[in-house]
């Protein structure tokens, strides 16, 4: 499909697939990825708007981390 044939739909069907499949995250990062390089395409006129714009993301939410006794440690040795 040619970047200036992308319209909404076909970014909200591709939030929409991968969330059933189960990366809805994932398919927020490569959506924004998608919106930089249509942003710099719509810069350089080569296209006329960036369909991304304005797109809802999928609801996720914050992932927990916890840091481990080595990332301590190595932290300790650089300090």
């Amino acid at each position: 499909m040619p970047p200036a044939a992308i319209k909404p739909k076909h970014v909200y069907g591709y939030l929409d697939k991968r969330a059933q499949l189960g990366a809805p995250a994932k398919a927020d990062k490569e959506v924004a990825l998608l919106s930089a390089i249509l942003e710099f395409g719509r810069r350089h006129g080569e296209v006329e708007t960036n369909p991304c714009r304005g797109i809802e993301y999928n609801p996720t939410r914050p992932r927990q981390r916890y840091v481990t006794q080595d990332e301590i440690e190595l932290a300790a040795e650089v300090a």
